[in-house]
């Protein structure tokens, strides 16, 4: 394969084309998989801006819940070699959505809290909730 560049160093050009097939999963989950962002029709800029704020917001949570699952052993970790067959986004996505479904308010929030605690953490941010 070879693969054009316009880095100083070409010898990085390889990790980052490697990066790219983990964007365009997320453009899929958010085009199409969950989000559906094209339906929405928005075409003006600040609008558009004003809509993917939340969406980040919500991939991110969906994504770190994903990856949670997959080390406590609640979603099968793929084989090494092989490709996931259902991506962190949507298995996080998933849980996500049960929880939503069978919890109360409370609980939900302890779910939300124990899912950003890491961050709290590592940034030493007290606990907003």
């Amino acid at each position: 394969m070879v693969v054009a560049t316009t880095l100083d160093n070409p010898n990085i050009a390889d990790e980052f084309y490697g990066k790219r097939f983990g964007i365009e999963a997320m453009h899929k989950d958010w085009k199409s998989n969950a989000f559906e962002i094209e339906k929405t029709r928005v075409t003006d800029p600040k609008r558009i801006e004003t809509l993917l704020i939340p969406i980040a917001f919500a991939y991110i949570l969906c994504v770190l819940e994903g990856e949670k699952r997959e080390e406590t052993g609640d979603v099968r970790s793929p084989p090494k070699g092989k490709t996931r067959m259902t991506g962190l986004f949507l298995n996080g996505l998933r849980s996500i959505s049960n929880h939503i479904r069978r919890a109360t308010i409370e609980k939900f929030v302890i779910f939300i809290r124990n899912l950003l605690q890491p961050f709290f953490d590592a940034w030493k941010i007290p606990a907003f909730i």
